[in-house]
């Protein structure tokens, strides 16, 4: 019978400090270890497994595997996740001729063995949030890699040789210590996503080289602290998505390529925002921070493919300018610092942010947008707000409060009667939500970081019948909780961080009542 055992799973074995000798299952093409989280050993028989295709390892104490692990001629991918403590890679790894994918996630590891660059048939190595801090040479003879990611690593740079990977369609560099990229990027001609984004140490210039990518689809360079953008990438003709969110050190963009359907990009160092009219194929577009001198944006209008649209600017007034044109928009993100500034919004519209708002809102903007589901206000500097939103949104559901210093009453009635979800999230002098009784349909309410609410109880809540979840975080002064449907058992009350309330053990508590 054991010879004819095709899978073995070992799981959730708590007392399991090293496998048995393997050798008897001579045919076992799948071995499955996950939850033994005292395992440390893995027997040297495993080297007989002849036929073992996949070796997967979870969750468990082991440091390393063994040497024999290259006499598995078969293995096709090898696993091993959440092994905190797995910190080696036998030189034996590079005998394993037929090896698809390898993947160690989070680990320990300093280095890999330079026999990795045998594995002339890997098509996946994955090597993330780790120690490494660099790649071998040998891996510029993985002939057949299409994916590699190292994210969350201590690589601090790419080999040259990466560019003899002529098949690679996929790099993840994310959050790693990596400070420039080489210029044989521009060899790997296959590349379609090249991730970098989070990398706080990439300073100086983009190479040039990058241009030759022509079939890049991709481009994340979010996060970087580098001061240039070659002209070369208006070459990259493929190019759908670019993100630079927060390279606040770009003082200029070049002129970007037509394909582009993504961008993102910082506003905070540009001596000027260029005029991206040409860009007909963008679908979303997010411009944030604070230009050097007021933005012109009157070409925005011609974008007629735009659904998802982010301009928020700090401490200016956006020019005039009225949305109404693009159709197709379904989310905005729009500083409101002068409602004068925004003369028009698209009935299109689904989700809509109002930020940074400094004077009352002209409420009858939103008087055509009968497809709104969820309105937000973000850093409204008011100490009162007056709802009065002219005509029917009869699809609102959600109403977010988020970053009001001022605020001490929010009305929501008559004007949010059908709201379904209520989040108020860092309004420091709130003390009362008038109405909350009266909305029937609500679904869900989050009150999070409003350390002026004492208590809530004279709120009942108890003919809310849709009442699904309470939702309480870091409420410092918050005493008492209001009466909640007991009735119906899906009610759950969910409260972190709120010391006064002595009726609860811990600092955290989760209910399902009934």
């Amino acid at each position: 019978v054991a010879k004819q055992l095709k899978v073995l799973k070992l799981v959730n074995c708590p007392s399991l400090r090293k496998t048995p000798k393997l050798s008897a299952f001579s045919g076992l093409e799948r071995l499955i270890i996950i939850g033994c989280t005292k395992l440390s050993m893995i027997d040297k028989s495993i080297g007989n497994l002849q036929h073992l295709e996949h070796l997967e390892v979870k969750d468990a104490a082991i440091e390393s595997i063994p040497k024999s692990i290259g006499g598995l001629k078969s293995l096709l991918k090898l696993s091993i996740r959440e092994c905190c403590y797995f910190e080696n890679l036998p030189d034996s790894i590079g005998q394993l001729e037929s090896l698809l994918e390898l993947h160690i996630i989070p680990s320990r590891i300093r280095e890999l063995p330079h026999s990795i660059g045998n594995l002339e048939r890997l098509k996946v190595l994955c090597i993330t949030i780790c120690n490494l801090e660099k790649l071998p040479h040998s891996i510029g003879r993985l002939k057949s890699l299409l994916q590699l990611d190292v994210c969350s690593s201590r690589i601090m740079s790419l080999p040259d040789c990466i560019g003899y990977l002529k098949r690679l369609k996929k790099v993840t560099l994310h959050n790693t210590f990596i400070s420039e990229l080489p210029k044989t990027i521009g060899m790997v001609e296959n590349l379609e996503e090249l991730n970098v984004a989070a990398c706080h140490h990439l300073g100086g210039e983009i190479p040039s080289e990058i241009g030759a990518l022509s079939l890049l689809r991709i481009l994340d360079l979010s996060y970087g602290h580098f001061s240039r953008l070659p002209t070369t990438i208006n070459k990259l003709t493929n190019l759908q998505e670019f993100r630079l969110f927060r390279c606040d050190r770009i003082q200029q963009l070049p002129k970007l390529p037509q394909s582009l359907t993504v961008l993102h990009f910082s506003l905070k160092s540009l001596t000027t925002i260029p005029d991206l009219s040409n860009l007909t194929n963008l679908v979303d577009l997010d411009m944030c921070g604070t230009p050097v001198q007021e933005p012109n944006i009157e070409w925005l209008v011609r974008l007629h493919a735009l659904r998802k649209l982010a301009l928020v600017v700090e401490d200016m007034i956006l020019p005039p300018i009225g949305l109404s044109f693009l159709s197709q928009l379904q989310e905005l993100k729009i500083s409101c610092a002068d409602h004068r500034s925004l003369t028009g919004l698209p009935s299109s519209l689904q989700r809509l942010t109002f930020a940074d708002v400094q004077s009352p809102i002209d409420w009858s903007l939103l008087s055509n947008l009968e497809n709104l589901s969820k309105l937000t206000l973000r850093r409204y500097r008011l100490g009162k707000i007056w709802f009065n939103v002219f005509g029917k949104l009869t699809k609102l559901g959600a109403l977010t409060m988020w970053e009001c210093p001022l605020l001490k009453t929010l009305p929501v009635l008559p004007f949010f009667e059908d709201i379904r979800r209520l989040q108020l999230m860092r309004l420091p002098q709130l003390t009362e939500v008038q109405g909350l009784k009266e909305l029937k349909l609500l679904q869900h309410l989050s009150i999070w970081w409003c350390n002026s609410i004492k208590r809530l109880n004279e709120t009942p809540l108890s003919n809310l019948l849709n009442l699904d979840g309470l939702d309480f975080l870091e409420c410092e002064l918050l005493e008492s909780v209001p009466d909640v449907p007991y009735a119906k058992p899906s009610c759950h009350l969910k409260i972190k961080g709120c010391p006064r309330l002595r009726d609860f053990k811990g600092p955290y508590m989760s209910y399902k009542d009934g």
